[in-house]
């Protein structure tokens, strides 16, 4: 096995190690420090789950944030939340945060980065990186980027929403819909 190959590999098994692996239902306070996402992340309606600054949430594969309760992501401007890909293959892309109707309209979402976000060609799921459906968001100091969706709205995309962004930067990300709305796309909005 050449050497470089080892290297890897053995780069690979510390990196996998050493992070915390989480999935399924999550509620309270997630504190601060680096989570494998290993599967679908719910928060039930009733619940709710609060993100504290210099959380990382580095996914391995096509995996959402189900919200049905509240999400609070509390970055802050020196010690951001960061919602990544694990690694930088195609797989390792994840599903976006998506607020499902009856979520909680007291959620927010402050200095984060939601990148890397994918929804494959699957009907009626539009929205790459935040997705909400008749749920109001205040959205500050965020960056959305390199997200995409087969339907609308590879950035952001809400029906039946009121959602203030400030302070925020939604770039490079792409939808193949027939409406399109590769960084916002509204609905009755």
């Amino acid at each position: 096995m050449p050497v470089l190959a080892i290297m890897a590999a053995l780069t690979w098994n510390i990196l996998v190690s050493a992070q915390t692996p989480i999935s399924g239902p999550q509620s309270g306070i997630l504190g601060q420090g680096t989570y494998l996402v290993t599967g679908e992340i719910t928060v039930a309606s009733g619940q709710s789950l609060e993100i504290m600054p210099g959380t990382t949430l580095l996914h391995n594969g096509n995996y959402a944030w189900e919200i049905n309760g509240q999400l609070n992501v509390q970055g802050t401007a020196s010690d951001s939340v960061r919602f990544e890909r694990y690694m930088p293959l195609d797989e390792h892309r994840w599903g976006g945060i998506r607020f499902n109707q009856g979520a909680s309209s007291s959620s927010t979402i402050e200095y984060a980065v939601i990148d890397h976000c994918y929804h494959p060609e699957v009907p009626n799921k539009p929205g790459g990186g935040i997705y909400a459906n008749g749920v109001n968001l205040i959205i500050t100091n965020t960056r959305i980027s390199n997200s995409e969706n087969s339907n609308e709205g590879g950035g952001l995309y809400t029906v039946g929403s009121t959602i203030i962004m400030d302070h925020c930067v939604v770039v490079n990300n792409f939808a193949a819909g027939a409406e399109n709305g590769g960084g916002i796309y509204l609905t009755n909005s």
